[in-house]
């Protein structure tokens, strides 16, 4: 898990950042919109004119703040899609978001499930 000190470390260039992380650290919304459209690192090293191999490099370190605002993208975009549907569907007047919204949370609570089968920790 990032700690908030191992971010504020590459936030503040410490030694881990490169240059071009400031630059797309001013953009961390967009940033994790692309990667919630299921953009690949690559295919976002490109967007923000990043030389592909040395953000795949930082990326893929430990505490990466990279990897973590990619991973926060699809969270957030998903959380937000739940929100409105419970919001739709707790009126009881639109059937469908009422039926996506049951899907969801069946698939999510098998997810859970498995991992919590496979991942299980005291």
């Amino acid at each position: 898990m990032t700690s908030e000190h191992d971010l504020t470390r590459w936030e503040n260039n410490q030694g881990f950042a490169p240059a071009w992380f400031d630059e797309i650290s001013k953009h961390w919304d967009e940033y994790e919109k692309l990667a919630a459209l299921n953009y690949t690192p690559a295919d976002i090293a490109m967007y923000f004119d990043v030389p592909i191999s040395e953000f795949e490099h930082f990326f893929s370190m430990i505490n990466s703040p990279l990897k973590y605002h990619y991973d926060r993208g699809p969270l957030l975009q998903k959380a937000q899609e739940g929100m409105s549907m419970l919001r739709d569907a707790s009126t009881g007047e639109n059937v469908v978001q009422a039926q996506r919204l049951d899907s969801a949370r069946k698939c999510t609570d098998y997810k859970n499930a498995l991992d919590e089968i496979l991942f299980y920790d005291d």
